[in-house]
């Protein structure tokens, strides 16, 4: 999650690798907890509304509940139960509760959702090549 200030600066307030899941007791609706690096003692909330008619990343809304105390809400059919489609342009993401990063303009409150660009798939790939090639790297050393 990003924290735009104007006139171009963005500051991260919530990482994807550093989110929880937590079920709101009260409300008995899942969220998703965000910590970031730059404030260490304060979290972003992100909580899923599930909409069975919002099926498109264009239909995605993304709210702010409380702008100061970052808890926003998010509504689409990937915020219900194995809501998600099943088929993905990408396959890395059908696991995934939701496939975007969420942005705030904090100049005028517009809300805005980013697609996730899919550089796990790509680093992976490039990871197992490095161990592939370090393999047979290896191997040719011991057939000397």
């Amino acid at each position: 999650i990003c924290w735009w200030t104007p006139p171009v600066s963005y500051q991260t307030i919530g990482m994807q690798g550093r989110a929880r899941c937590h079920m709101n007791k009260a409300t008995k609706k899942p969220s998703l907890v965000y910590k970031s690096r730059d404030f260490p003692h304060k979290s972003a909330t992100v909580t899923l509304k599930c909409a069975e008619n919002k099926k498109s990343k264009d239909d995605a809304e993304f709210e702010v509940l409380d702008e100061d105390n970052w808890i926003f809400q998010l509504t689409h059919l990937c915020a219900c139960g194995n809501g998600c489609p099943t088929k993905s342009p990408n396959p890395h993401c059908n696991s995934c509760p939701f496939r975007y990063f969420l942005c705030l303009d904090a100049a005028n409150s517009k809300k805005v959702i980013v697609p996730v660009v899919a550089t796990v798939g790509p680093l992976t790939l490039m990871i197992v090549l490095w161990f592939v090639w370090r393999h047979l790297r290896r191997q040719n050393r011991n057939n000397d």
